[in-house]
């Protein structure tokens, strides 16, 4: 079956099939078709689609933390293969993605029992062959090749259906002018469009019945007219044990949208802008219900299938895959499902899934992986998926093999080596995981034969003949020393013939080997030299050297750096048949090196020394001084006086013109030899003693050019010494200079001395002074009316004014001492009590007085001017004096001394008191004293008064009832006569 996979491209045949039917009668077959016809015309021929950029988040597998692949477990899905562009290496998830131009399904059926829920409600189940594609980066579209397939009466009836839905989004749909095709435009539900076909011939849907087994294939392609249209070709094949249909092409889709390269698309695709945060599109060959979104029940089930993409023309088996539809995927999935509990188990086999009946479950279906055995030559790979799309690279042992894709396991015949494995697991171009490692292979005999010991896979081996079995790793010395001044140098092997250079060597089939070294001896020389080694000119010293070699030195200087050097004055010549040292005959030489040529004693000749190449142990006298005359001469200074050469020189040396001169200072002369050019620097300062010195007056500098006798001109100085208030002051002054002392001398802002003598002064002699000064200070003084700032004497005594008047009623009185001793700088504010002038008047007089400021005065509440007339208060008692107070009269209201019938009593002036007291109608109550008056009349307070009742009968009452009775007696008299 492989290989009809791999091949079926080239066996394709274009032809719309017939129906195929296997056993009964012809009636009962009619009666079949008819029944199955008109089922067919009844069941909607749409599989629904799930669109979704992400649906469920539920997920047992870890995902990667970049991106969310959505598994799910034991949903109700799809179930079969499902590449979503994840897989499970090492139990780690890797992210791929690829896109191709065709996809491949294969499914076997070997027999089962199921039922296909609401919308079908039949025994029924559909095969479905899904893919999203691209037309551009903003518009999706998703195809179907569908097989449903029907059980009746043990008879399995298969018919061909294919779908295209616009997958952009959840809405997005298909006009009946966006494509052509067999098919038409149909609506499901209310709103959503698709495209769909049916494969019918004379408007009868074609259906194959046929017994178990038997085996569906599915192949989609997608490719481009001459006028950039996406054109989907839908091809399906049939087969059984009895027929095979052959591939055959049932519907042609044109999309008229331009696109560039519209390819079926697996795993995450950024370029589709559409779809961002682009999840990943899943590619699916799934078995599910036979349509509308409908569920299958499963009770039993046998069946297996595979799911290939093309990549540059070879089919591959994608690289992994899950069992169920992802719950997070981009654009269009299937909508039919498998029941969770009564659905399909899967599991995978060489590079086949195997499906039976069971519970879902979502997992990965197979981890890639690589793994190989090797039976002596014989090296076979094992790859998982067996069929994926797999880069294998065999190098080592001048050998290199690599295949693209070839179907595992894969066998390789491998000659004796070393060798490298690499193997790639690919989608599409893209390099998902490289699985490496490396092997050897071996076999036969190897005859060694070595002068020296070697080494065998690392172990040590004397010098003879050996014979060792393959692989084996051979490693001679480079250098094999025999003692300390001969040994064999590794020159080659020699290998079944062969001259190999290099000292170790790994062989894997029979050979014959012989190392082949130099002897040679160790030679040396007095020092490194030019001369002829076989005839060969080159530099000869110490080192070693093969056997019999022969070794000409001419005569010739040979240089030992710079200021050595060794003359060979005669050739000689020898041949190197043991260890040796070689000493030609020579003299050394010393190059001196002097910088200024002298005269000098050289070997007990005078001579002039200049630098040359001198023999070893010549004896050299260097001269010091040189006279031209008595006042001129040459001096000679070398680091060096005597030599005796026994290695290179460097004589520096320094010869100087001399004058003789005579310098007279103020204390004395100076006499002496000195360089021609060179600068004297004369003492700036000469003391004579510690008071007095010399300063000089010239430039300090002179130039010797010739000799001469010169005296030095200088200013004498005395040292004088000044003790101010604040500081002394020592330094130097000429003589007959004046000194002005300062008048004042400030000690910061408020301390000062004043000079109290003269302020010039002569230097004729050093001398110590401390002038005359009065120390002040500055003082502030605050006073009420005003401030008191200067400078006054240290000692003096400052008296403050007992009293400041401001104005006539106003002043401040000193409350504290009058007298301040200065005796430092300061601030003061001195205590002051202010007072204000008070003049009230009062009734008997006057307050008259100076009160300090806020000092309350208290009023008499009562003044008495006589016992019987006085004043009282007729305001508040208490007066703060804030202000002056002149010519004020405290208010009083005048009362006077009342006395009534003996009771005293005070009364304003002024004021009227009413006299009154209550006596009988028989007596008369007058009021004397002051007045005399009647009862109840009123009387003014104008001064003391006294006043008493004075009671007496009331003659006309007391007339006036007497009469009333007379009166009445007389009366009474006359009535009784009556």
């Amino acid at each position: 079956m492989s290989q009809d996979l791999y091949n079926f491209k080239t066996s394709l045949i274009i032809a719309e099939g017939g129906i195929v039917y296997f056993g009964k009668s012809k009636r009962f077959k009619i009666t079949v078709l008819s029944l199955f016809l008109l089922l067919i015309l009844i069941m909607p021929l749409s599989h629904a689609m799930k669109i979704s950029k992400y649906e469920s988040q539920e997920s047992n597998i870890t995902m990667s933390a970049r991106k969310v692949i959505g598994l799910q477990s034991g949903f109700n899905e799809s179930v079969g293969i499902n590449d979503n562009g994840s897989a499970l290496i090492n139990n780690n998830l890797i992210e791929y993605s690829y896109s191709t131009n065709s996809l491949l399904g294969y499914f076997a059926f070997y027999g089962g029992s199921f039922y296909s829920g609401t919308p079908i409600n039949n025994s029924a189940f559909s095969v479905q062959l899904n893919s999203n594609f691209n037309v551009t980066s903003s518009m999706t579209l998703w195809a179907q090749d569908v097989f449903d397939v029907e059980y009746q009466n043990g008879v399995y009836y298969i018919n061909i259906i294919d779908n295209l839905w616009n997958s952009t989004t959840s809405d997005a749909n298909i006009s009946q002018g966006l494509v052509s095709g067999k098919g038409t435009v149909s609506i499901s539900g209310s709103q959503t469009y698709y495209y769909s076909w049916a494969l019918n011939n004379n408007n009868i849907i074609t259906t194959y019945a046929t017994n178990i087994p038997f085996y569906l294939y599915a192949y989609m392609t997608i490719n481009q007219s001459s006028n950039g249209y996406p054109q989907i070709y839908m091809y399906y094949e049939f087969r059984n044990s009895t027929f095979n249909s052959g591939w055959i092409l049932y519907d042609k889709i044109t999309v008229y949208v331009k696109s560039s390269n519209p390819q079926f698309l697996t795993g995450i695709q950024s370029s589709i802008n559409s779809y961002f945060p682009y999840y990943p599109f899943v590619t699916q060959w799934v078995v599910g219900g036979a349509g509308g979104g409908s569920q299958l029940t499963v009770y039993n089930w046998n069946a297996s299938m595979g799911l290939y993409y093309e990549y540059n023309g070879n089919f591959y088996s994608v690289p992994d895959a899950i069992s169920l539809q992802p719950s997070i995927f981009t654009a269009g999935a299937t909508a039919e499902n498998v029941n969770q509990y009564y659905g399909i188990q899967e599991y995978y086999k060489n590079g086949i899934v195997h499906q039976i009946e069971g519970q879902n479950q979502q997992e990965f279906l197979w981890q890639p992986k690589s793994y190989y055995q090797l039976n002596g030559n014989n090296l076979t790979l094992y790859l998982t998926p067996p069929n994926g799309e797999w880069l294998i690279t065999i190098s080592g042992n001048n050998y290199y093999n690599q295949t693209f894709g070839q179907y595992s396991p894969i066998s390789y015949i491998l000659q004796p080596g070393n060798y490298n494995l690499s193997v790639t697991l690919y989608a599409g171009s893209m390099p998902i995981e490289t699985f490496t490692s490396s092997l050897t292979v071996g076999g036969g005999i190897v005859n060694v034969t070595s002068p020296v010991n070697f080494y065998v896979d690392g172990f040590s081996h004397l010098s003879g003949n050996y014979l060792f079995n393959t692989p084996v790793n051979l490693t001679f010395p480079s250098i094999y020393y025999i003692n300390n001044n001969s040994r064999m140098l590794f020159k080659y092997l020699i290998v079944n013939g062969q001259i190999v250079k290099s000292n170790t060597i790994i062989l894997y089939v029979n050979a014959n080997v012989t190392a082949v070294y130099q002897l040679q001896f160790y030679v040396t020389f007095p020092f490194e030299l030019n001369g002829y080694i076989n005839n060969l000119y080159q530099k000869i010293s110490n080192g070693w050297y093969n056997e019999g070699t022969i070794i000409d030195i001419p005569a010739q200087t040979v240089y030992n750096g710079s200021y050595t050097r060794f003359v060979i004055y005669k050739e000689t010549y020898y041949k190197i048949n043991s260890s040796m040292i070689i000493t030609p005959p020579f003299y050394t030489q010393y190059y001196l090196k002097i910088n200024y040529a002298i005269p000098a004693e050289i070997n007990g000749v005078n001579s002039t020394l200049v630098s040359d190449w001198y023999n070893k142990s010549t004896e050299i006298f260097i001269y010091s001084i040189y006279y031209i005359n008595s006042t001129a001469r040459e001096s000679i200074n070398s680091n060096i006086s005597k030599i005796i050469l026994r290695n290179p020189v460097i004589i520096s040396v320094s010869v100087t013109y001399q004058y003789f001169i005579n310098i007279r200072l103020p204390n004395g002369t100076i006499s002496n030899w000195f360089n021609k050019g060179m600068l004297i620097k004369l003492p700036s300062i000469i003391y004579n003693g510690s008071l007095e010195r010399y300063v000089l007056n010239q430039s300090n500098t002179i130039i010797i050019n010739s000799t001469f006798n010169l005296t030095i001109n200088y200013i004498k100085q005395y040292y004088v010494t000044i003790k101010l208030p604040n500081q002394t002051i020592s330094n130097w002054h000429n003589v007959n200079s004046v000194i002005t002392l300062p008048s004042i001398i400030y000690n910061g802002s408020l301390e000062r001395y004043v000079l109290n003598q003269s302020g010039i002064i002569n230097v004729n002699s050093p001398f110590n002074l401390t002038p005359s000064y009065i120390k002040q200070f500055y003082i502030n003084v605050l006073l009420p009316n005003g401030t008191i700032s200067g400078w006054y004497n240290s000692g003096y005594k400052l008296v403050l004014p007992s009293i400041i008047y401001n104005g006539t009623r106003e002043r401040y009185v000193l409350n504290q001492s009058n007298e301040i001793l200065i005796e430092k700088s300061f601030n003061l504010t001195p205590l002051y009590i202010k007072q204000y002038y008070v003049f009230i008047k009062l009734p008997n007089g006057t307050i008259s007085n100076w009160f300090n400021y806020k000092t309350v005065i208290a009023l008499p509440e009562i003044i008495y001017i006589t016992n019987q007339e006085r004043y009282v208060l007729n305001q508040s008692s208490s007066i703060t004096v804030l202000y002056p107070i002149i010519n004020e009269t405290a208010d009083y209201y005048k009362q006077y001394l009342v006395t009534i019938n003996g009771i005293d009593n005070w009364y304003n002036f002024g004021s009227t008191i009413k006299l009154y007291e209550s006596v009988p109608i028989y007596e008369t109550l007058t009021w004397v004293g002051n007045y005399t008056l009647p009862n109840n009349s009123n009387v003014t307070v104008n001064g003391p008064l006294i006043e008493n009742a004075k009671i007496s009968t009331n003659i006309t009452f007391v007339g006036s009832i007497a009469a009333i009775i007379i009166v009445a007696a007389i009366a009474g008299i006359f009535l009784r006569k009556h």
